[in-house]
């Protein structure tokens, strides 16, 4: 560690981990979806997750479904409609204009908090969102939000991918009241259950049996997702949930990495300055924002 150089808070390199097993699930989910339909993809995710989940529980030591089980399932069902909009957006989307739509859900995480009684909107948070939500835009210059593009906006994958933000929000709020009682598997395996039993009548009628290197990609989307929810349970039990979020603003930079590196995509010039005012935004959110309501 550098001399003066204070080590990041827990919350904040828990968010950002998060954040990259994310981001590299997305990737993984993109090149799946060529040859698998959606929601067996989601089925595959939710089975994995279950088994993972039972496995780390026996290890952990950690017994029974958790105490809020009204919570728990509402986490459950919320997740699972996050992951099969956000799952379809990507496959019929471009990359970052999908995961840019789906960084919205800060704004609905904040207003769901807020109606909530949980925190309020105050100043630093409020700049970290508006500027993070700016560099987000700058990054991705969607048509369907410029009206620059040539092509006619996908519509369904538009209305997914915004449904997956709001659905989102209601997650990460779940999220941070779940981590004061909940042992953070627990939330996992009811996303888990609640996406391999609701997916599961949509994947049949469609199904295609993997082939090769399918089963590597499904392996990989079920390990990163899982880390991911993870290592997000633990962050946001420790920080309001408006604020934590807004670290999450970092997947479109690595979204724009992946583009180079995977996808031979050039970025625009404006990637280079949305990913700073990311940053920006997600340094701001560390030292300052939400204030909680007092009770």
């Amino acid at each position: 560690m550098t001399p003066g150089l204070p080590a990041p808070p827990s919350w904040l390199r828990l968010m950002l981990l998060g954040t990259l097993w994310f981001s590299l699930a997305q990737v993984a989910i993109k090149v799946l979806a060529q040859r698998l339909p959606v929601m067996e993809i989601v089925t595959f995710r939710g089975l994995w997750g279950v088994g993972l989940c039972v496995w780390m529980m026996r290890r952990a030591g950690v017994v029974g479904l958790g105490r809020r089980k009204g919570l728990l399932l509402l986490r459950g069902l919320a997740g699972f409609a996050t992951m099969s909009c956000s799952f379809y957006s990507v496959t019929v989307l471009p990359l970052t204009d999908a995961i840019t739509l789906y960084y919205l859900h800060p704004v609905f995480t904040a207003v769901f908090s807020a109606m909530l009684g949980r925190e309020r909107f105050w100043g630093r948070t409020a700049a970290a969102l508006a500027v993070s939500l700016l560099g987000a835009l700058c990054i991705a210059r969607p048509p369907v939000l410029f009206g620059a593009g040539p092509a006619e906006p996908h519509l369904l994958g538009i209305a997914a991918a915004v449904l997956s933000a709001v659905c989102a929000g209601v997650v990460l709020v779940s999220l941070h009241e779940l981590g004061r009682t909940e042992h953070p598997l627990i939330p996992t395996l009811w996303v888990s259950l609640a996406a391999f039993s609701c997916s599961l009548a949509g994947s049949i009628p469609v199904w295609s049996m993997p082939q090769g290197t399918d089963w590597l990609f499904i392996a990989a989307i079920g390990i990163l997702t899982q880390r991911a929810q993870l290592d997000l349970t633990k962050g946001l039990a420790l920080q309001p949930a408006g604020r934590a979020s807004i670290v999450g603003y970092f997947q479109i930079v690595f979204a724009g990495l992946w583009g180079v590196l995977l996808f031979q995509e050039t970025p625009h010039w404006t990637f280079y300055l949305g990913a700073g005012l990311i940053v920006a935004g997600s340094l701001v959110s560390s030292i300052g924002g939400a204030k909680p309501v007092p009770a």
